[in-house]
């Protein structure tokens, strides 16, 4: 989305009070985001069931992103397993799934929640393929 557009959009974010209505203006919007616009989209969600939502409102709004993109917006959430609840949401915007490390590299203390993340990019590689829209 063009800069233009998207402080359109992140404007009409600030406006409302609740999260919902947030929710509802990102649902109401026509376009993709990159991953940096998600990334200054969640920012104006306050905790991690918040910015969970507004990604799943996002999940077929985005173009397609590497894996290093991808850990940046996974770096937004604190706690390794709402990281993997969003890495599920987004996996098929992921263009480049077979290149593990920078995901992997999140889940570091729980070995469980590494081979997860490897499992969620494994079938994104071998089994479905990345369905979002390539970089405009």
């Amino acid at each position: 989305m063009d800069k233009k557009s998207f402080d359109i959009v992140l404007d009409e974010i600030r406006k409302c009070v609740l999260t919902d209505q947030r929710i509802k203006a990102i649902e109401q919007v026509h376009g993709y985001f990159s991953s940096e616009q998600v990334m200054d989209m969640l920012k104006y969600f306050s905790w991690a069931d918040p910015q969970i939502k507004a990604v799943k409102a996002l999940q077929h709004k985005m173009v397609a992103i590497p894996t290093t993109k991808v850990a940046n917006i996974l770096n937004c959430f604190t706690f390794s397993k709402d990281r993997l609840v969003v890495l599920e949401l987004i996996a098929l915007n992921i263009s480049d799934a077979q290149n593990y490390r920078p995901v992997e590299d999140l889940f570091r203390i729980h070995l469980s929640e590494k081979k997860r993340a490897r499992r969620i990019l494994e079938q994104v590689t071998h089994t479905l393929s990345c369905t979002a829209p390539a970089v405009l």
